[in-house]
């Protein structure tokens, strides 16, 4: 594999590293900030937000 195509793979995993470390983190620091089922709400809520958004087409 040459350089050329081996520094998207690079990036690409880097950022899911990025991406998926912060997640972890997020839920650490709401959890110790908020009760477990109000965190939950929250990511739920968040996600489901952002569903529809992506469903619907809306950026609101």
């Amino acid at each position: 594999m040459s350089t050329r195509q081996l520094l998207p793979l690079i990036g690409a995993l880097f950022a899911l590293y990025i991406i998926w470390g912060s997640t972890y983190f997020a839920i650490a620091v709401g959890v110790a900030s908020w009760p477990p089922l109000m965190m939950g709400w929250r990511a739920f809520s968040f996600r489901g937000r952002s569903a529809d958004c992506l469903a619907t087409g809306n950026r609101s």
